[in-house]
């Protein structure tokens, strides 16, 4: 599955400048990916219904094993993210699932910021991004991408998370993976289709769920964050 959406053209238009890529991330060997995810890396695949239509990789920049940030401070979190099917595009479900991992995230009361990368010719995602509270560091190069990295502290996330307007009904299940460049605005009135998620998460986690709610549990209180294992069928194309 992972491989398959890795073929679409918007997936690769958010991973790479390259107008001859034919395949996003380089050609990623899922299995693999999968098999190496630990505490400090992991991905989750979102789900509408029963249906996988986004996946979302959530790390610890200054744990991860592969120190693609390179030097960086502690507490903080780093989100990638992007909508598989080209039907479930623009449909709401970046912000609702944004909107919980970012809950997920501060509710580790040692986190202070989420960063993220999205290519610095990807103002769709710039957008998306500073409608969630991010704000523009400065642009880097990652290998060969040219990336303009945004930070959202944890004071600017608690300001801003109250003034989204994405309908409780949406955010009744539970959520992770999105868009970048395409994952829209809030659900309009009537679309209130929620975003269920699996994927990995291990007792002592970085992304427990907000205080007073259990493990289990993330975004505001009676939505679910579910990160069971489910590698294997993720990776099918």
């Amino acid at each position: 599955m992972l491989a398959e959406w890795d073929r679409e053209p918007h997936v690769i238009a958010c991973s790479s400048d390259d107008p001859y890529a034919a395949v996003a991330f380089g050609g990623i060997e899922w299995r693999e990916e999968l098999a190496a995810q630990d505490d400090t890396s992991f991905y989750c695949i979102a789900e509408v219904d029963g249906r996988p239509i986004g996946v979302m990789q959530i790390c610890d920049p200054h744990l991860e094993p592969t120190h693609y940030w390179g030097e960086i401070e502690p507490g903080l979190r780093a989100i990638d993210i992007w909508i598989g099917p080209p039907d479930a595009l623009r449909r709401g479900y970046g912000a609702q699932m944004m909107t919980q991992a970012l809950d997920a995230c501060f509710a580790d009361a040692a986190v202070h910021g989420v960063i993220i990368d999205p290519l610095a010719s990807n103002t769709d995602a710039h957008r998306f991004y500073q409608r969630l509270g991010f704000e523009p560091e400065g642009r880097r190069m990652f290998d060969e991408d040219d990336c303009l990295v945004h930070r959202l502290t944890r004071e600017r996330w608690e300001a801003r998370r109250d003034e989204l307007v994405i309908p409780d009904a949406a955010l009744r299940r539970s959520g992770t993976a999105a868009a970048e460049s395409s994952a829209g605005p809030a659900p309009e009135p009537g679309q209130t289709q929620s975003v269920g998620a699996r994927g990995r998460m291990s007792p002592g986690s970085p992304l427990p769920g907000r205080p007073g709610v259990p493990v289990s549990r993330g975004g505001r209180s009676g939505s679910s964050l579910r990160f069971d294992r489910d590698d294997k069928d993720s990776a099918e194309a």
